[in-house]
């Protein structure tokens, strides 16, 4: 069984890049995790910024 259990210390940018060079493997560039973890961030900043409007 996994568990995903965030280290206090770090921030969910830095979990998702850490998760995203595990997860993607070595087949493609730093470079490339990057971009793709500054989007997923952004998505889920955009979504958090809309929820709290809703409110």
């Amino acid at each position: 069984m996994q568990e995903d259990l965030l280290q206090p210390l770090i921030t969910v940018r830095e979990a998702m890049a850490m998760a995203a060079d595990l997860k993607l493997g070595s087949d493609m560039t730093a470079h490339r995790k990057a971009v793709i973890v500054s989007v997923d961030f952004d998505k889920l900043e955009t979504k958090a910024f809309v929820c709290i409007i809703e409110i």
